[in-house]
Parts: C-alpha cells; structure tokens; sequence
C-alpha cells in the first residue's frame, strides 16, 4: 500500500474523514489520535474491491504495540488456525465491540 495512487487516495479519505469528523479517533477503542504515542492506519475492512475502495471499506485505527490494528491482522491471519469464520468486516466490527465494552465497564 505504497504506491503513489494509495498515497493520493489515503489523503483524500483522511479529507473525507476530517470534514466529517473534530478528531481523529481510532474506530476500535476511541482513542483520540492525540492521545495516541503511535500513528493511526488506514484498515481495510474488506479486501473486496482493492484497488477500487469505496469509503465505508476503510476505518480509522490505531497502530503499533498495544494498538488494535495489530490485533485485528494477528487475528486475521491466525484464522485458519484458530477456525474463525468471521469475515474481516465482522471482525473489525467485533474488535470495536469488545473495546466498546470495556469502556462501559470500567466507567
């Protein structure tokens, strides 16, 4: 996800975002882009139309150690181990209702 049409698309979604959104927050747990030591990436939540993404394909997470965008590949890609049978959207979509989750309970 290096090319220079990726990069040109990225900058156009992360527009998007912002004209919709005050903050940037992470789609999983919420942390505010600010509050968070490493970067954010862009997560495919489907791998359907690469190359041809439409906006709702794509969320906002936080990356490295301890972020959920690590989480949600590692699970991803453990997948025929561990006989997960959710797709990649569902469990993107799981990942944040566990975070959501942990939130409630702690407040």
């Amino acid at each position: 996800m290096q090319s220079p049409q990726w990069r040109m698309f990225r900058a156009a979604w992360l527009n998007t975002y912002d004209s919709k959104h005050k903050v940037r927050r992470c789609y999983c747990c919420g942390v505010a882009q600010s509050d968070w030591p490493r970067s954010f990436d862009l997560h495919h939540r489907t791998y359907e139309r690469l190359g041809n993404e439409h906006y709702n394909d794509l969320v906002l997470v936080c990356s490295g150690r301890g972020g959920c965008h690590p989480k949600i590949t590692h699970a991803w890609r453990a997948r025929n181990r561990t006989g997960l049978t959710l797709t990649l959207w569902q469990l993107t979509d799981h990942y944040r209702d566990r975070a959501q989750r942990r939130v409630a309970k702690s407040a």
